[in-house]
C-alpha cells in the first residue's frame, strides 16, 4: 500500500529529489503574501440586525438544527460583527500580509435583489476594509461563501439560471462601493462544495446525478457574469484579481495497478477540472465529457445529464481567471470503482472511483496530508501551463475534546511539513504560487460539524458572552513564518 503511495508522489514530482533532502530551501520571498481566512456566516454573528436579511444557512441551522453535529448555529458565531479592532488586532499579532473574508450577501442586499441595498451593511465593511488597509493588511474578499439569500434559494438557488444573474448585480454593488480599496476578489468559493456538499442539506428528493451538473453550469455562468462585470466597468479604474477558489483534495492511488492510477486522475478532472477547465482550455474535461454521455446513453437519457455551455460562453469563460485559488485540506486513497453502471444515475457513479481516508496515525496523517499538498501543487502546474496559484485555503482540524488544549501541537506540525512541501514546490518544483492563506483565523461555525471541528489559530470561548479569543502556539508558530520569512529554527 505505502509503496503504491510513494510511487504516485515521485510519478507526480517528475523524478525530483527527495522532499526533504537537504537541497530544501527554506525562505519565502518578501512579496510572497501570508494570509489567514474566515467567512461571514461562520464568524459575523448578527444573523437579524441592521438591515440584514435570512440567508439559506439562518433557514437551515433554524429549521433543521438535526442536520448540523450540534445543532448549533451561527446566530452569535464569534460576534466579528462587532468586534473589528479586537480582530485587527489579532491579525497584526499574526503579521498577516492578507485577511481572506466574505462578505454576507444578505447585509447588503436583505432580499437578494439590487432594489434595495442596506446602507448599514455597506458601512460594515467598508470600516472593515479601511482599517485593515490602515494596519498594513490587504483585504482578499469572497463575493460568495455559501450563505445566499433564503429568498433567492425559493427562486430556485443554484438550480435555476437567474442566480447567475442575480449574483453578477450583487457583485456589481461591492466592486462599486469597495473595489477602489480592494484588489483581490473570489467570486465564488468552493464550486465543488456548493455542487456535491450543500446539496445534502436539500434532503434526498434532489435527482442526483442531474441537479449536480446543473449547479455546476449554474456557477459557472455566474462567474463569468462576475468576470464581465468587472472588465467592461472596473478593471480599467481598479485593478483587481479575480478568481474562483476551487478545492481539491490530494488523491493517491491505493495500489501500483493502472487502473487506480487512472482513477486519481479521473477524480481530479471531475472534481477540480469540472470548474478549472472551462477557464483553462474553454470545456468541461473531455472524460466528464465522455463519461456522462456514454453513462446517460445506457441509463436511457435522450440527452447527457451534463448540461452544454453555449459556444458564446465556452469562448468568454476560457481565460476568465487572473489566476488560481486553491483550497486543499485532506490526502485519499483512491481505488477504480468497476462496477457495472446503475439505473439511477449519481455523481459518484460517473467518476468510476472510490476515495477513502485509511486509519493512519496522527503523524503518519500529516505527513500524507502535507505531502498530497506538494503533489496536488504539482498536477495543477503539469495540468494546466503553471498558472498563478493563491492557496486561498488550508488547514488543520481538532475535535471539540480538544477544545481547551492550546497547546496544538499537531496543527503546528501540519502547518510546518506543509511550509515545507510548499517550500519546495515554489524553489524546487517552480511551481507559480504566490500566496497562503490559512484556514482559519480563529474557531469557528464550521457549517454542518457545528462547532465540534476547531481549525483556529485562535481559540474562541464560544460559551462566553465576549467571545473571548486565546492564541494557539500554532499562533505563534505561523507568526513566526510570516515575520520572518524563514523555516530555519522551527523545523
Amino acid at each position: 500500500m505505502k509503496f503504491g503511495i510513494s510511487v504516485l508522489i515521485i510519478f507526480y514530482f517528475n523524478g525530483a529529489l527527495s522532499l526533504h533532502q537537504s537541497a530544501l530551501i527554506h525562505n519565502f520571498t518578501d512579496d510572497f503574501s501570508f494570509g489567514v481566512a474566515t467567512s461571514a456566516y461562520q464568524v459575523e454573528g448578527a444573523w437579524n440586525t441592521s438591515g440584514k436579511g435570512t440567508s439559506f444557512w439562518d433557514f437551515i441551522t433554524h429549521n433543521r438544527p438535526e442536520i448540523i453535529d450540534d445543532r448549533n448555529n451561527g446566530d452569535v458565531a464569534c460576534d466579528s460583527y462587532h468586534k473589528i479592532d479586537e480582530d485587527i488586532k489579532l491579525l497584526q499579532d499574526l503579521g498577516v500580509d492578507h485577511y481572506r473574508f466574505s462578505i454576507a450577501w444578505t447585509r447588503i442586499l436583505p432580499n437578494g435583489l439590487e432594489n434595495q441595498i442596506n446602507s448599514a451593511g455597506v458601512a460594515y465593511y467598508d470600516e472593515l476594509i479601511t482599517k485593515l488597509l490602515a494596519a498594513g493588511i490587504e483585504p482578499w474578499v469572497t463575493i460568495y461563501h455559501f450563505d445566499h439569500p433564503y429568498g433567492v434559494h425559493l427562486l430556485g438557488g443554484w438550480f435555476q439560471p437567474k442566480i447567475a444573474d442575480y449574483l453578477a448585480s450583487y457583485a456589481d454593488i461591492l466592486f462599486s462601493k469597495f473595489g477602489d480599496k480592494v484588489k483581490t476578489w473570489i467570486t465564488i468559493n468552493e464550486p465543488y462544495s456548493i455542487c456535491i456538499g450543500l446539496i445534502e442539506a436539500l434532503g434526498p428528493d434532489i435527482p442526483r446525478g442531474i441537479a449536480e451538473y446543473i449547479c455546476g453550469q449554474n456557477i459557472l455562468k455566474a462567474h463569468l457574469n462576475i468576470w464581465e462585470v468587472y472588465n467592461k466597468k472596473y478593471r480599467a479604474k481598479q485593478k483587481g484579481k479575480l478568481s474562483m477558489a476551487v478545492n481539491l483534495q490530494a488523491h493517491l492511488p491505493a495500489t501500483d495497478t493502472p487502473e487506480d492510477i487512472e482513477a486519481v486522475e479521473r477524480l481530479n478532472q471531475f472534481a477540480f477540472g469540472w470548474f478549472v477547465h472551462p477557464l483553462i482550455f474553454g470545456n468541461y474535461p473531455k472524460i466528464m465529457i465522455d463519461t456522462i454521455a456514454k453513462y446517460s446513453e445506457e441509463q436511457g437519457y435522450t440527452e447527457s445529464r451534463l448540461p452544454s455551455l453555449s459556444p458564446t460562453d465556452l469562448d468568454k469563460l476560457k481565460g476568465a481567471y487572473d489566476y488560481i485559488g486553491l483550497n486543499i485540506y485532506d490526502t485519499f486513497l483512491v481505488s477504480a470503482d468497476n462496477e457495472t453502471i446503475d439505473k439511477t444515475p449519481t455523481y459518484e457513479n460517473d467518476c468510476g472511483a472510490k476515495f477513502f481516508e485509511p486509519e493512519w496515525n496522527t503523524s503518519y496523517t500529516i505527513e500524507m496530508r502535507a505531502k498530497g499538498f506538494g503533489v496536488v501543487l504539482n498536477w495543477i502546474k503539469n495540468t494546466y501551463g503553471n498558472p498563478e496559484i493563491r492557496i486561498t485555503e488550508q488547514g488543520y482540524p481538532e475535535d471539540e475534546s480538544d477544545k481547551s488544549d492550546l497547546a496544538d501541537v499537531n496543527r503546528r506540525s501540519f502547518l510546518l511539513a506543509s511550509m515545507k512541501e510548499l517550500l519546495h514546490a515554489i524553489n524546487i518544483d517552480k511551481v507559480k504560487v504566490t500566496g497562503y492563506t490559512f484556514w482559519s483565523f480563529m474557531d469557528n461555525f464550521e457549517w454542518n460539524r457545528g462547532y465540534t471541528k476547531k481549525y483556529g489559530l485562535y481559540y474562541v470561548d464560544f460559551d462566553g458572552e465576549s467571545r473571548r479569543r486565546i492564541p494557539r502556539f500554532s499562533s505563534e508558530t505561523f507568526a513566526s513564518i510570516t515575520n520572518n520569512r524563514t523555516l530555519q529554527g522551527l523545523v
